[in-house]
């Protein structure tokens, strides 16, 4: 599972962040203390600085059903799109590997 999760993206998760998914730590979208799975769909990558920002509270993040996480920075909703080589983004050239099992499922 982690090596999935941090093939959904290639930065730290917070839009604008530079941090290497290789140097992030994961992190519940929803806590599990507070109930949230352990399940790709609630673990995504933080740069330490993000991670420590979220569990004192300063930012909060919400997953969304395609995976796409909202984050509210500052009370400023903005997005985050898994852009990793597992995503279904178009963000680089060539089919990615999300695309591709989707349309082979559907065949």
């Amino acid at each position: 599972m982690r090596v999935y999760i941090k093939d959904l993206r290639t930065t730290c998760s917070v839009p604008g962040c530079s941090v290497a998914v290789e140097n992030c730590q994961l992190d519940h979208i929803i806590p599990w203390g507070e109930g949230g799975p352990t399940t790709p769909w609630n673990i995504h990558p933080l740069c330490v600085f993000h991670h420590i920002q979220k569990t004192e509270g300063r930012l909060q993040c919400y997953p969304l059903p395609d995976g796409t996480v909202l984050f509210l920075v500052d009370g400023i909703p903005v997005f985050s799109i898994p852009d990793g080589p597992l995503s279904k983004s178009n963000k680089t050239w060539g089919t990615k590997f999300g695309k591709y099992m989707e349309r082979r499922i559907a065949a």
